[in-house]
């Protein structure tokens, strides 16, 4: 993002260098009330010799003693949402840290339904990364007695320079983008949909004609469902809590056999790592039972599908910035906002749209952090429109030019005020907005990043609840953006909820993609439309326009297109080339590419489980 934006070196910074979990998280999950997160996964960032016993701190405040493991598994996501691992002695694991494992290149470069590089991938059978242990996320395994897990890192062969296609490395990249860039940090908290299945009777078929069927026939939320599953589920929650995973609640879903765990929100990174541990966690209990666990988004088309729902806050110098309790909102006591209106193409087709407006610097003298309804009134100037990170923007991009009005000054614009209506609702600050109508304008081409699989769009339906619309609303779960709107006691937990993320993603690339359209909306002050609080598909198409609302992809391949075929599309994968390096942007793209061809015509009880 190299013009505007402080552009960091992919190649240098350490785990040590991630943001630091050491503030308070007063944000909510799904406005529940959360806790203070028990803490990271351990500390020790550096190897030592088995004879000094190699040891972090373990949930609860046990040690974690590597000479007592017989087996640490090393766990990584590829870029096709799937889980792998290898397994090494003890005795082989202190030499990681220094040497690490090879590993083909190939493994980030492979589609869900195959294990062979996608064409295009730029990654091939020739090469090889290094494999190293992130010795901070090490945990003992429950459910396997004397084995342990390991989140890992790559690394270029010979050189012991981070390689450019580790998804972790390329979040944590992000995140430093975002704390030098703008002063900020993002904690994270994830919804984890899942189906429960069973072995189904012969004369069924099960789902998908798998053999596997849900345990039950329950609804949302119904009490019987935790009854007849208490076994399972009471072990599932034992299993997370002593690998240092803090559960939030857990509930029946909608569709017959569907369970939620909601995990606490953490730092970005800390999130992520947890959340692929919490699923090896659940795979292995419930297959202990003699049960399977699906997380693909859509498996049962007339039931309600699975998403990965993340909760997200921005938070500056250890306070949270997602609510303005003052009620205007600043960026600094030299800056004041300025709401003007602007065209952006923010629909598929690139056509004008009232989707956001722009806040622009001005006045730098001023000294007050809030502008006051006077002082909003200059229009942005062409050129602040026209650069954002490093390139110029498409002539159709650029703001329109207005005449000049004749009179007073102009008072804000109407969608400036409507954004605290209804009254009763909390005014989001300045700093969220302009994160939130980033992630709005961008969200057409961000969905290949986090619904990645064509199963994800058959979950994005009107009436799902899953945001088939590009709309934000206020506790508005039919939209994908929902600002939380707790009571008047509880401000301090507002956040914001990414609906269109489901369990097929990576979640180190789905983080990092949401992150990069956030920053583009901060570096370029953009603000959002009036929130819709309605569901979208009820209005009709002069109210649709007016709060800037279109209907999203409804698959993968129009979805690709208008990544790679608009020029919206293209400014946002330069973004996300910065912020998680080219080589691997052109992998996942590969793989998304070859998935988008071969899995619609696949059988589709291959992927029930491949996705497990």
């Amino acid at each position: 993002m190299g013009r505007f934006l402080k552009a960091l070196d992919f190649t240098t910074h350490t785990e040590a260098e991630a943001p630091a979990a050491s503030t308070p998280l007063l944000a909510e999950n799904d406005s529940k009330d959360h806790a203070q997160p028990s803490g990271q996964l351990g500390t020790v960032t550096a190897p030592v010799s088995l004879q000094s016993s190699l040891v972090i701190p373990e949930h609860g405040g046990r040690q974690l003693d590597i000479s007592q493991a017989k087996a640490i598994r090393l766990l990584w996501c590829d870029t096709a949402g799937i889980r792998r691992c290898r397994v090494v002695p003890p005795r082989r694991y202190e030499a990681l840290h220094t040497c690490g494992l090879g590993i083909t290149t190939a493994c980030m470069a492979m589609p869900a339904y195959g294990d062979f590089p996608a064409p295009n991938a730029g990654l091939t059978a020739v090469g090889e990364a290094r494999m190293k242990p992130v010795e901070s996320t090490r945990v003992a395994l429950p459910w396997s007695p004397g084995h342990h897990m390991v989140l890992v890192e790559f690394e270029a062969p010979r050189s012991e320079t981070p390689w450019d296609c580790c998804p972790r490395r390329a979040l944590r990249n992000t995140c430093k983008m975002l704390q030098e860039n703008f002063g900020l940090t993002m904690k994270v908290g994830f919804e984890l949909e899942f189906l429960l299945l069973e072995r189904a009777p012969e004369s069924d078929g099960g789902i998908m004609g798998s053999g596997w069927g849900p345990v039950d026939s329950s609804v949302y939320c119904q009490s019987s469902a935790l009854d007849s599953q208490a076994k399972v589920l009471d072990q599932v929650i034992d299993t997370l809590e002593a690998m240092g995973i803090e559960v939030v609640q857990w509930h029946a879903e909608s569709a017959p056999g569907q369970y939620e765990i909601s995990l606490m929100h953490g730092d970005t990174v800390e999130a992520a790592d947890k959340l692929l541990l919490a699923k090896e966690a659940l795979v292995a209990v419930a297959g202990s039972h003699g049960l399977a666990v699906s997380f693909l988004p859509k498996p049962v088309r007339d039931a309600a599908g699975n998403g990965l729902h993340v909760h997200l806050s921005l938070w500056k110098d250890g306070k949270c910035l997602m609510h303005d309790p003052q009620g205007g909102g600043s960026y600094s006591s030299n800056r004041m906002e300025v709401a003007a209106a602007a065209v952006i193409a923010a629909a598929a087709d690139l056509t004008p749209s009232r989707c956001v407006t722009t806040i622009q610097e001005a006045n730098p003298t001023e000294t007050t952090a809030t502008a006051s309804p006077s002082q909003i009134s200059a229009p942005p100037s062409n050129e602040s429109q026209q650069y954002m990170f490093g390139f110029r923007l498409p002539s159709r991009w650029q703001p329109a030019p207005e005449p000049k009005p004749e009179g007073p000054a102009p008072g804000p614009p109407p969608s400036r005020l409507a954004i605290a209506a209804p009254s009763p609702q909390p005014i989001p600050s300045m700093e969220m907005l302009s994160f939130l109508a980033g992630v709005l304008t961008y969200i057409d081409v961000l969905l290949p990043f986090t619904s990645p699989s064509p199963n994800s769009y058959d979950r994005l339906h009107p009436g799902a609840w899953a945001g088939a619309y590009a709309a934000w609303g206020y506790n508005n779960r039919e939209v994908p953006l929902r600002v939380t709107a707790p009571g008047p006691n509880r401000l301090d937990m507002m956040h914001l909820e990414y609906k269109a993320l489901d369990g097929t993603a990576n979640p180190y690339v789905a983080l990092s993609a949401i992150m990069v359209a956030g920053m583009l909306g901060v570096f370029a002050k953009l603000f959002p439309p009036e929130p819709c609080q309605v569901p979208p598909h009820e209005l009709d198409t002069e109210a649709s326009s007016r709060l800037g609302i279109r209907l999203l992809p409804n698959n993968l391949r129009a979805a690709l297109d208008l990544l790679q075929n608009s020029q919206k599309g293209e400014a946002f994968k330069e973004a996300m080339a910065e912020a998680i390096s080219q080589p691997l942007l052109q992998a996942f793209l590969a793989v998304r590419e070859a998935e988008a061809l071969h899995v619609p015509h696949d059988d589709p009880r291959n992927m029930l489980l491949r996705y497990s």
